[in-house]
């Protein structure tokens, strides 16, 4: 297994805000609910160590959102799909 980092950037969320939720469910098939913490770094991005579970498929898609901890200006959630290949 192999980790990938996963970068975001949100640029109008406020500075108080220094971490991000993600949680992904499988599409193709019930995985349970993965969540990862995504914390501000200095160049003002989110980021993480992305390391989904292994199916039995070649192929998977993963859905979900990503959604500031602690914001003050109640932002929507960013959609975010992310298709994992072995």
């Amino acid at each position: 297994m192999v980790s990938n980092t996963l970068s975001v950037e949100w640029n109008k969320l406020p500075t108080e805000v220094d971490s991000l939720m993600l949680s992904l469910e499988g599409h193709e098939m019930m995985m349970g609910t993965y969540k990862l913490l995504l914390k501000r770094s200095a160049d003002n991005t989110f980021s993480g160590d992305l390391l989904l579970p292994v199916c039995t498929s070649d192929a998977m898609t993963w859905l979900g959102t990503i959604t500031p901890i602690n914001d003050t200006s109640h932002a929507s959630p960013l959609p975010i799909s992310v298709r994992m290949t072995q």
